[in-house]
C-alpha cells in the first residue's frame, strides 16, 4: 500500500515532472516503504535532470548496498564525496560500501575522512565511525591503529539516538565491557521497531570481538545466532557477517 507521503509527491511530479527535488523525494518515500528497487529507480531519474547531485548519488549508493550491489555503491559514494567532501555521509556509505567488497585498504581513508569530519562537529556520531575503524584496522592487520582508534570513545561519549549500541560495542573492544551477557537479549521481544537492527549488530560484533581473540568457536557460534534470523537483513551488520558466513563454511 503506499504511503500518504509517496501519493503526495507523486501528485507533485504530475506537476512537475522534471524536478530532481521530487524525485529524491520519492525515493526516500519509497525507502520508508522498504521498496529499494523502486527508490533506486527514482533517483536514477531524478539524476537524469540533475547529474551533479551528490545527495542523489549518495541516497542511490545506499540503496545499492541495501541491494547487495557494492560495486555501485562505491562508484556512487566515490562521486558524491568527489563532488562535496564536506559532506559526512559520503565518505561514511563510501566506507560501508568498501568494507562489504572486503576491500579495507579503500574503506581505512574514507573512513578516518569520515572521522576526521565529525570530532569536533558530532560526538554521537564517533562511536560508529570509531567500530568500523576497528574492524577495518584489525583486518588489515593493524592491531596499533585499531587499538588507537578507541581513544576518541569513552564512557562520557554520547550516544548516537538512532544507534546507541556501538558505544556500547567500542566499550567492549576497549575492555570496558565484559563478552559475557553483552548481547541484550531482551531486544528479540521488544517493541521498539529498530530493536532487531541493535540484536543484530551486537551479536555480529560480537562475533567480529571474539573472532579477532581468537576465540573461532564462539565467533561462529554468534554467526550461526544470525543465521537464524529472519527479518531486518539489509542491516550492515548482517550483510557483513553473511561474508563472514561463506568463507567459514557456516
Amino acid at each position: 500500500m503506499e504511503s500518504s507521503k509517496l501519493m503526495q509527491v507523486e501528485e507533485k511530479l504530475r506537476q512537475n515532472p522534471e524536478d530532481p527535488q521530487l524525485w529524491l523525494e520519492k525515493g526516500l518515500a519509497y525507502v520508508d516503504l522498504g521498496m529499494y528497487y523502486e527508490a533506486i529507480e527514482a533517483y536514477s531519474i531524478g539524476l537524469s535532470f540533475d547529474p551533479k547531485s551528490d545527495r542523489l548519488f549518495l541516497e542511490r549508493g545506499r540503496r545499492y548496498i541495501s541491494t547487495h550491489r557494492y560495486r555501485e555503491a562505491v562508484a556512487d559514494t566515490v562521486v558524491a564525496s568527489s563532488m562535496n567532501p564536506d559532506n559526512f555521509d559520503n565518505w561514511y556509505y563510501q566506507a560501508v560500501a568498501y568494507c562489504l567488497l572486503e576491500d579495507y585498504a579503500h574503506a581505512a581513508p574514507a573512513m578516518e575522512n569520515a572521522l576526521n569530519y565529525i570530532l569536533d562537529k558530532d560526538p554521537s556520531l564517533v562511536p560508529p565511525v570509531v567500530d568500523w575503524l576497528w574492524v577495518i584496522n584489525m583486518r588489515l592487520g593493524r592491531k596499533d591503529a585499531a587499538q588507537d582508534v578507541l581513544k576518541y570513545v569513552d564512557e562520557d561519549t554520547p550516544a548516537y539516538a538512532m544507534a546507541p549500541t556501538y558505544k556500547k560495542v567500542a566499550m567492549l573492544y576497549k575492555g570496558k565491557l565484559s563478552p559475557e551477557g553483552f548481547v541484550d537479549e531482551s531486544l528479540l521481544t521488544s517493541e521498539d521497531p529498530r530493536a532487531m537492527m541493535y540484536y543484530i549488530t551486537e551479536l555480529y560484533y560480537l562475533s567480529n570481538y571474539y573472532y579477532h581473540n581468537n576465540n573461532t568457536e564462539q565467533a561462529n557460534e554468534c554467526l550461526r545466532k544470525l543465521k537464524k534470523v529472519d527479518r531486518d537483513r539489509y542491516v550492515f551488520a548482517y550483510q557483513l557477517a553473511e561474508l563472514d558466513m561463506k568463507k567459514r563454511g557456516i
